[in-house]
């Protein structure tokens, strides 16, 4: 009976522990801005929205909004600064945005879902003319390529930012994530199944 009510209680605590592990989106308002870049196959790094703990990217959002030359595939990444003036891609979700100037989302699959580290960095590389827009002189740190036709993608790669322009710009582009959970979750879930082990072994 002890036994049982161990096991009971580590289940409660472990359900608690689960029922605090939700969803969050970091990112900013999907809404129509004034400017869309006129280049083609570039990278951008907002160094405004870093990461603030572990978990996996389940979806991506951005506000459409095509320049006169139509949209393009897009490359949404996480990026980690590895030195100075160096981010790896530790990894990348390329996805079409269709031909609708509105709000579009992109769920993730869970066999490409990227797992991110606190501290971490969102960027995203176009494959052809940008997609979404910009609003200039907002205090929002971007990271731009140095030049157009400049694309950089694939998990692993390092990019080099010595060159890149630095400049005050907010993009319409959000994500939305799953946190890791916690190692206390992890070991009261561990708990919990050697406890229904022993029951079911004492009740055989």
């Amino acid at each position: 009976m002890k036994k049982l009510i161990f096991l009971l209680c580590s289940l409660l605590l472990m359900l608690c522990s689960f029922s605090n592990v939700s969803a969050a989106t970091i990112g900013n308002a999907l809404i129509e801005r004034p400017s869309v870049d006129s280049w083609s196959n570039f990278n951008v790094i907002d160094t405004s929205l870093q990461l603030t703990d572990d978990g996996v990217i389940d979806s991506w959002s951005i506000r459409a909004q095509f320049n006169s030359d139509g949209g393009s595939n897009v490359y949404f990444q996480i990026l980690r600064l590895t030195s100075a003036d160096t981010y790896t891609i530790i990894g990348e979700n390329e996805f079409m945005v269709g031909d609708t100037q509105n709000v579009q989302t992109f769920t993730v699959a869970d066999s490409d879902k990227i797992s991110y580290q606190s501290g971490d960095f969102i960027g995203w590389a176009f494959s052809g003319k940008a997609t979404f827009g910009f609003a200039g002189n907002t205090g929002n740190n971007i990271l731009h390529s140095h030049s157009d036709n400049s694309r950089i993608t694939g998990a692993g790669t390092v990019i080099d930012v010595a060159n890149f322009w630095s400049t005050n710009r907010i993009y319409s582009i959000s994500a939305d994530t799953s946190p890791v959970p916690e190692p206390a979750t992890m070991i009261l879930f561990s708990i919990a199944l050697i406890g229904l082990t022993g029951v079911s072994r004492k009740r055989q």
